[in-house]
């Protein structure tokens, strides 16, 4: 029987993400004294949320730099979304709310 947990482990491990795959391996270190604590767990969290539910890089980096400074945000205002992808891609924000860009911006990232 542990010998399958292990290697049912190991096969999950293989297929999820490096963060979530590093805290599941500390966690289950052989040594408990080399376990994490949850003061050092908890925070990982909304690290390993944003990794397992935004499957771009850019969208990952961008939500990272401007939406998890002190904590994870999960609600946004769209022109807080369009202020940091403007931002994050060097890019100039449509002034006008009837401008083609800024609608078909909307319709694309609002789907």
């Amino acid at each position: 029987m542990a010998n399958n947990l292990s290697l049912s482990l190991s096969l999950s491990l293989s297929l999820s993400l490096p963060r979530h795959r590093k805290l599941i391996t500390a966690c289950w270190d052989a040594d408990p004294a080399k376990r994490p604590t949850f003061a050092v767990i908890i925070p990982q969290f909304d690290q390993i949320i944003v990794d397992g539910i935004i499957h771009d890089d850019h969208g990952r980096k961008m939500w990272k730099k401007f939406f998890m400074k002190d904590k994870l945000r999960e609600t946004i205002s769209w022109r807080n979304f369009v202020i940091a992808l403007t931002s994050y891609w060097k890019e100039r924000m449509p002034r006008d709310a009837n401008d083609t860009r800024w609608k078909c911006m909307k319709a694309v990232c609002c789907m």
